[in-house]
């Protein structure tokens, strides 16, 4: 392999459990090791694959999110609170300055209400106006932290 990336690529075509032959050149040792493919219990990208475009978009905010039930929650870190919408990915077409958002964020709150679901989430943002503030209480990593950022006009 020419890099991690490739590394990468290559362990993702695999299937969780399948084992694979990893040569490792450690000096001038070079090491054949059998390693078994395993999911990464807080690999943030693991809820990608949950969603679709027509059903999860959130435009305002450029995310794909899902509803938290109890399913996903056996598979996130300790909720902070009993609620909330998951962001599974980032919109491809993300109108705002990237990096406000991140896989695996959870959102409890817009402006000060809260947000049960997708439903609540998409009513909460269709109430705020054009060109007003949006402030977003999420929790990242175990921590509640606050994203503010202003509503997009129509057509932007």
């Amino acid at each position: 392999m020419e890099n991690g990336r490739q590394f990468e690529v290559n362990l993702y075509r695999r299937e969780i459990g399948e084992e694979v032959l990893v040569e490792v050149l450690r000096g001038q040792e070079r090491l054949h090791l059998k390693v078994a493919v395993i999911e990464r219990d807080d690999d943030p990208y693991r809820f990608s694959e949950m969603v679709c475009p027509d059903k999860n978009l959130i435009p305002e905010l450029g995310i794909l999110a899902l509803d938290i039930d109890r399913r996903l929650e056996r598979r996130l870190p300790a909720l902070r609170k009993q609620f909330g919408v998951l962001v599974a990915a980032i919109s491809a077409e993300a109108s705002f300055e990237t990096g406000m958002f991140f896989p695996g964020d959870v959102i409890f709150a817009i402006n000060n209400r809260e947000v049960a679901s997708l439903e609540g989430l998409r009513n909460s943002l269709s109430a705020i106006g054009p060109g007003a503030p949006i402030v977003v209480q999420v929790q990242r990593r175990n921590k509640l932290r606050y994203i503010a950022q202003q509503k997009q006009f129509s057509g932007q």
